[in-house]
């Protein structure tokens, strides 16, 4: 059983290295394309929309990142967002933000 456990690993690892890192680095180039392209154009966060959801929690994903995090909107002012985790408060820019899902 000890070899085919040092096999799967190796497998794994490839796969890693050659399908799962080189897609993140084909999402990330996509996004900074797809910045200078808008660049110069100006698109403002909905303020007044997220002022309805203040103290509740919500799903943030933001732009590079496979994955989100859960947080308590704290606060929305012009183009950034405070929001608090269990552990830290971040204040995060709107401009790298993907998108927020609000929790019912």
């Amino acid at each position: 059983m000890g070899p085919y456990v040092g096999i799967l690993i190796c497998c794994m690892v490839a796969v890693w290295y050659c399908c799962l890192i080189p897609m993140r680095q084909r999402y990330r180039s996509t996004v900074v394309r797809k910045r200078k392209i808008q660049k110069g154009i100006k698109k403002d966060m909905p303020v007044k929309m997220l002022n309805d959801y203040i103290g509740k929690e919500c799903s943030i994903t933001i732009m590079g990142e496979l994955c989100g995090f859960k947080a308590v909107l704290l606060e929305v002012e012009e183009n950034w967002i405070k929001v608090k985790e269990k552990k830290q408060t971040r204040i995060i820019n709107g401009d790298m933000i993907s998108y927020i899902s609000v929790e019912k």
